[in-house]
């Protein structure tokens, strides 16, 4: 499944701006590889959806530190709808999804100053920065760990 998923996200994403005649073709020609050559076939339904919509949120942005909560409510209406999206041969998702990391990543950016400290200004640029400094402790932790010592580390970036 995870296979089926990034190979679809990953030609879907390739030329994600490209003419619209273009992704059409794209996705037509992936979505008939995928029926006809993939070695365990799914049914592109909203199950299909869901699967997708998950699996893309969570390798996109794992610790939601770019894409706010509320963004991710606002993109909750896409769940199911991935499919017929597909099967129009419109990446709606996937580009809803690159404009809102790309703002995330502009907001986050505005966050740190030059010499990397954050301003903590707003409740989710405090969020952003707790965040941050937890996985960057974590990180100096596992790496000043005893080699005898397990290293313990949630998720690598």
């Amino acid at each position: 499944m995870r296979c089926t998923v990034f190979l679809l996200l990953f030609a879907v994403g390739l030329r994600l701006f490209a003419q619209s005649s273009a992704d059409s073709a794209r996705i037509s020609n992936l979505l008939a590889i995928l029926a006809e050559r993939h070695f365990a076939p799914r049914t592109i339904d909203d199950r299909f959806s869901a699967d997708v919509y998950d699996t893309y949120l969570r390798a996109l942005d794992p610790d939601t530190l770019f894409i706010a909560p509320e963004e991710r409510l606002a993109l909750e209406k896409d769940r199911t709808r991935i499919d017929d999206q597909l099967k129009l041969g419109v990446p709606a998702f996937v580009r809803t999804c690159d404009s809102l990391m790309h703002a995330g990543l502009q907001r986050a950016m505005k966050m740190v100053d030059s010499n990397g400290q954050g301003t903590g200004a707003t409740p989710l640029e405090r969020r952003w920065e707790e965040r941050m400094h937890a996985r960057a402790q974590e990180l100096e932790t596992a790496l000043n760990a005893a080699p005898t010592e397990p290293i313990h580390v949630q998720r690598a970036w």
